[in-house]
């Protein structure tokens, strides 16, 4: 279930029909609960932050004229950090 590679990574059908998924034969269908979203959105939130401070680091890096080349290829770059 957790495989990096697209290509590799199991379907969402074969994921509910995985014994760890299923309850009693079924994939259970209830909402989450409250505490399991906000710790979700912590973490989400965490990855988010932590791509800022590498793209703020990596741009005050980049300031420098020698580097402005560079620079410019990481903005570009920026929307897949």
């Amino acid at each position: 279930m957790l495989v990096r590679d697209p290509k590799k990574r199991s379907t969402a059908h074969q994921v509910l029909c995985h014994p760890w998924v299923q309850v009693d034969g079924e994939a259970p269908d209830r909402p989450l609960d409250s505490a399991v979203i906000t710790r979700l959105k912590q973490f989400f939130a965490m990855n988010k932050l932590k791509k800022i401070a590498i793209r703020v680091s990596i741009i005050y890096y980049c300031c420098s004229s020698a580097n402005t080349k560079l620079l410019k290829i990481l903005q570009k770059l920026a929307i897949f950090i």
